[in-house]
């Protein structure tokens, strides 16, 4: 009799711990994060509830076109879920900030028709921003960096070799300005101006008085793609060489074009 009682009791503790986990949201919830001290990031997720499964994707920063993001997530990635939404209801008006700091850490919850703003250092626990999404989107995220790396090799081959225009491009303003420059190897330092891509995460800029080091790498949002050259100060020790972002309108073997820009 015993025996029985206990099986019957496994059994209920299987179907209990397997039963689905409901959504404390009925349509949509977006969860937008902004971090940082000097700089301030901005990233996010959302989801929605479709007929008692729920759907997420990384919304900000948006790089569904290198490598869609959409996922279904399981009883115990909604479980987070609900786990964060509580903690957002008990914070919503105050809570006890853990330490002050100059950095923040603003989190707005947008939960169906509700929004809430908490721009606080809540003791969130173990299910921070980042803690949710590696959680949800972590093997998402690993995929994410090999095609990252894919594109940048294909696109070292196209960058790779002197480029030259009548524009020094870290010079480029930001009105609109176009920077068009075509590939040539008859260059020198010691007579030209000019950008040179050395590998794949390397470039020089020769502007005649001196050689300025950048590192550089292509980055994919909403669609778009960009050229980030990085100031290598760690070789540049006599100035500050600050960084760039440059949008590829084309890009070939032998020519290409670029504009400034400042979305990040």
């Amino acid at each position: 009799m015993n025996k029985i009682i206990f099986l019957i009791l496994i059994y209920f503790l299987f179907i209990n711990a397997n039963a689905q986990q409901l959504p404390t949201f009925s349509k949509a919830l977006k969860i937008e994060h902004v971090h940082g001290d000097e700089y301030h990031a901005v990233e996010g997720m959302s989801f929605e509830n479709r007929n008692g499964k729920v759907y997420g994707k990384i919304s900000i920063p948006n790089t569904d076109s290198l490598l869609p993001s959409e996922t279904l997530l399981d009883n115990s990635e909604i479980k987070t879920l609900n786990a964060f939404l509580k903690l957002v209801e008990q914070y919503k008006d105050s809570c006890t900030e853990k330490h002050f700091s100059s950095s923040v850490r603003y989190y707005t919850i947008q939960k169906d028709n509700q929004e809430i703003k908490i721009f606080r250092f809540c003791d969130w626990k173990k299910l921070t921003y980042f803690d949710i999404r590696n959680k949800i989107f972590g093997g998402y995220l690993k995929r994410l960096e090999k095609e990252k790396e894919k594109l940048n090799a294909s696109y070292s081959v196209l960058l790779k070799g002197k480029w030259k225009s009548d524009i020094l491009l870290p010079q480029l303003k930001a009105d609109s300005s176009i920077y068009t420059a075509e590939k040539t190897n008859d260059l020198s330092p010691e007579k030209n101006k000019y950008i040179e891509f050395t590998n794949e995460k390397k470039a020089k800029f020769y502007r005649g008085d001196k050689t300025v080091n950048y590192n550089y790498y292509i980055e994919v949002l909403n669609g778009n793609k960009y050229l980030w050259l990085l100031g290598d100060n760690s070789r540049d020790d006599d100035e500050f060489i600050y960084s760039h972002k440059f949008l590829i309108i084309s890009l070939s073997q032998n020519k290409m074009s670029l504009t400034r820009s400042y979305q990040y």
